[in-house]
């Protein structure tokens, strides 16, 4: 695969390589960059070259996977760490003002939405799912 950015993006491109290789000589399945040197320069757009891994059937991989993932390469597993509720309440009030805005605007749906996530947040269940719109 050829990936194709502008040059004013170098470093943090050659970042991503570096971090890319690092990742899987820690034995992460991650798409790797090609084994040449990179990235390139060409005419203003610097080039990246990747190994094209077939794709399964099916959805792609959600977060969970994402998280499986890290979870492996440092052992850790982030339901343990205590700050996690902070970091999820955080993001749950963050969420909030897209609800909040739409129903300010009509929105019937979103109004329904924000009153089943204030609710849940009310009475700390953590057990409702809340619909991603």
């Amino acid at each position: 695969m050829i990936r194709v950015s502008r040059d004013e993006q170098p470093t943090s491109i050659q970042r991503a390589i570096d971090l890319t290789r690092w990742l899987a000589g820690q034995g992460l399945e991650v798409t790797e960059p090609l084994a040449v040197s990179q990235p390139l320069d060409i005419h203003g757009y610097v080039i990246t070259l990747w190994r094209h891994y077939p794709q399964p059937d099916g959805p792609p991989p959600g977060p969970e996977h994402l998280g499986r993932l890290l979870s492996d390469a440092y052992g850790y597993d982030l339901a343990d760490w205590q700050g996690l509720s902070v970091l999820t309440e955080l993001r749950d009030l963050h969420t909030l003002g897209s609800f909040i805005r739409r129903a300010d605007q009509g929105d019937r749906e979103a109004a329904v939405q924000l009153a089943f996530r204030l609710d849940t947040l009310k009475s700390g269940d953590r057990t409702k799912s809340w619909a991603i719109h």
